[in-house]
């Protein structure tokens, strides 16, 4: 790279092809995982690797992928706002995904 922060199409590329491949969603106070369709609590959730995408010119642009490992066996990635938009359920859920 030339110094230009990656993008959060490249990191999502980059961790797929790390074996992050499954996409996990939140769904109220809970995950799912779409490659098996089972839904877990972010306790069971592991953070492997984060990467923080900031808005140069919009806060709204503001955004975290997380790297995670599932207790279902799934390794994949979850998308999550920060700033001033993110909302009541991505505080809650990140706030109890589980740190190595």
């Amino acid at each position: 790279m030339t110094g230009e922060m990656e993008t959060l199409t490249q990191a999502t590329n980059r961790l797929g092809a790390a074996g992050y491949e499954a996409q996990f969603l939140i769904r109220g106070d809970t995950v799912e995982c779409h490659s098996c369709d089972c839904v877990v609590a972010a306790g069971q959730l592991t953070v492997d690797d984060t990467v923080r995408f900031e808005g140069m010119s919009d806060p709204g642009d503001e955004s975290v992928l997380f790297a995670l490992t599932a207790e279902c066996g799934h390794r994949g990635t979850l998308t999550v706002t920060y700033g001033p938009d993110v909302s009541p359920e991505e505080i809650e859920i990140v706030s109890h995904l589980q740190t190595p």
